[in-house]
């Protein structure tokens, strides 16, 4: 069968596992799972439903739910009657929901619980055009005028039952499949039209790239609202794989060693957290354990440097290696899941020193690069042809140039149709003669392997008239153990200075060892023994920088920027315009006094 629609790759998947499981979740107590035939036969009913309810081909239909099987069952049904998903993250503010719901025109609505429900109240009233809300989770007390998601798959199957057959739809690949809201960093969130074409010949270059079969299986903890994890979740059906949910992120590790996926997305973030990890448990260790934990690092590093970039042979160090192995590093794969072939990394930059790192130990993270207006993929490294620091080659079906000024543009059939309801910032986003431009700095080496240097929007341009990357000097800030977030200031600024949120459990020990006296996390960003040590932080980070990247000051923030508190994106990016919003005063202090001390502020 010749797949053209998203649905096509749902129709494969699920009649291949009639009898075999598909989607697995875990109840609180055990892993379940739902068998293909079961899965599509109730996913049917709820397209009955949708289209019995007024839901037309070409109508919106809204998704706000947490990652379960439910997600993609709402996602099939949609699609299988020609209408359009609108994902949203359940995390999103109710103000952001609402404007969503609003500006798609969504006809319908379907969230995880009650509490979500809200979000898309006026009053009494549903926002904008919505005429139902359906509710997966029992929960609460929810208002009468909503369905229950039972409740919806009964009706349903009682309209199947008196029609007497599933009426299919015909659906062109040059249809709208989804309409995905953009995060909103620099301004209001546009809404990105994908087709089913974008995503299946996208998701045909990802499957190409990294050969995926039916001995592989995933484990899914990255929001499928976003474009880059709904994108592999193509792909691992049309593989054939077995689709896992992970509980939380809490919970990853444990459900990583229940399931052993063999293949997993995700961001640089879940492996600083990792990495810090590890230093967090050295710093706890008696000496020789700290030692044996910062050699083992340092080694893990060596030896993917000297195999992946310079490709050359070391004995020492691959004695060394050799002995980690036994020791070191097979434990920590095991608390992996252990089958695990690789990870997909993307989102944000991956620190190659982080990336070499996992890679010494056994664990590949393959980076890739992309867009939401790409749907996403553009590039990948590939899992027998890593390059730190690079994200990789460009997937078969993808062209991208680098424009006169260093922009990133592509073209391809998985780029995007427009915005909705959005001419002008559609017209904006391409070039004259019909190139996307990503925002995005780059360049490619002379092997084809394409580096990302900074957003184009996001470059600090100094009173002085230099140009400058800040996620570059963030992710040197970020390498330091006492540093946990990182966000640098300086745009026609005199000089550049920083934000930090600091690794308070690493800070305290550090309090601990020089006999600081603290009651709380305010006196240490207040002592000078703590400004001292973020002295030193700034003079290492300084070391590895051109003289006009160099810091001039940093204060410390008591709290995580967090998506909750508006200042990161659901995707863990930062928003700056937010930051330098809130941080106003903060920020103003730093270049009052161009000291290098810390001020405090609670966030």
């Amino acid at each position: 069968m010749e797949i053209k629609s998203i649905v096509d790759i749902y129709n494969i998947y699920l009649d291949n596992f009639k009898n075999r499981a598909t989607y697995e979740y875990y109840d609180g107590k055990n892993w379940k799972y739902w068998t293909g035939d079961i899965f599509k036969a109730t996913a049917e009913k709820f397209s009955v439903f949708l289209k019995e309810s007024g839901v037309e081909k070409g109508d919106r239909v809204l998704l706000i739910s947490h990652d379960r099987p439910e997600w993609h069952m709402v996602d099939y049904a949609v699609l299988s009657i020609g209408a359009v998903l609108v994902p949203v993250y359940p995390t999103l503010s109710a103000k952001d929901t609402a404007y969503i719901a609003t500006h798609s025109e969504a006809k319908c609505a379907v969230v995880s619980s009650p509490i979500l429900a809200e979000k898309l109240y006026y009053g009494q009233k549903f926002v904008g055009n919505l005429k139902e809300i359906v509710v997966m989770e029992h929960s609460g007390s929810p208002r009468d005028e909503l369905f229950y998601f039972n409740e919806a798959i009964e009706r349903g199957d009682k309209i199947l039952k008196e029609k007497g057959a599933y009426i299919k739809t015909s659906i062109d690949n040059g249809d709208l499949a989804s309409i995905i809201y953009t995060s909103g960093t620099t301004g209001e969130p546009k809404g990105v039209m994908l087709t089913h074409k974008n995503f299946v010949e996208n998701a045909r270059a990802a499957l190409a790239r990294f050969q995926l079969n039916s001995d592989d299986s995933a484990l899914v903890f990255l929001p499928l609202a976003h474009s880059f994890e709904r994108l592999a979740n193509y792909a691992y059906m049309w593989g054939g794989l077995k689709i896992s949910y992970a509980e939380s992120i809490d919970r990853l590790a444990a459900n990583m060693r229940d399931v052993r996926p063999t293949i997993m997305c995700t961001v640089p973030r879940f492996f600083e957290r990792v990495y810090s990890k590890l230093f967090d448990n050295a710093a706890k260790a008696p000496y020789p354990k700290k030692v044996f934990i910062h050699w083992g690092v340092r080694n893990a590093k060596k030896w993917a440097n000297l195999k992946v970039i310079q490709k050359k042979n070391n004995p020492f160090v691959s004695l060394a290696h050799l002995f980690f192995e036994l020791t070191f590093y097979r434990n920590l794969r095991s608390k992996m899941g252990k089958k695990l072939r690789f990870f997909v990394s993307g989102g944000a930059p991956l620190n190659p020193d982080i990336a070499a790192f996992f890679y010494g130990a056994g664990m590949k993270i393959v980076e890739g690069y992309g867009l939401t207006e790409t749907a996403p993929v553009l590039t990948s490294n590939e899992e027998k042809e890593l390059y730190f620091g690079s994200v990789g080659k460009q997937l078969q079906n993808v062209e991208i140039k680098i424009g006169k000024d260093g922009e990133i543009l592509t073209k391809g059939p998985n780029v995007m149709k427009g915005y909705f309801k959005d001419e002008n910032s559609t017209k904006e986003a391409f070039t004259e003669d019909g190139w996307f431009k990503t925002g995005d700095i780059g360049h490619f080496d002379e092997e084809g392997h394409l580096f990302i240097t900074d957003r184009k929007k996001e470059l600090i341009v100094t009173a002085g008239g230099k140009n400058v990357a800040p996620q570059v000097i963030e992710a040197i800030l970020k390498e330091n153990k006492y540093v946990n977030q990182a966000v640098v200031i300086g745009d026609r600024k005199p000089f550049l200075t920083a934000l930090i949120y600091p690794h308070w459990e690493n800070v305290k020990s550090y309090a601990e060892r020089k006999m600081v006296d603290y009651k709380s996390i305010s006196d240490l960003v207040n002592h000078p023994q703590i400004k001292h040590l973020f002295d030193n932080v700034l003079k290492r980070a300084n070391a590895k920088l051109s003289r006009f990247e160099q810091l001039k000051a940093v204060r410390l923030l008591e709290n995580e920027m967090t998506v909750e508190s508006g200042e990161l994106t659901p995707t863990l990016k930062v928003k700056r315009r937010v930051i330098l919003e809130k941080y106003s005063d903060l920020i103003s202090s730093m270049y009052e006094k161009s000291n290098g001390s810390q001020n405090r502020t609670k966030n």
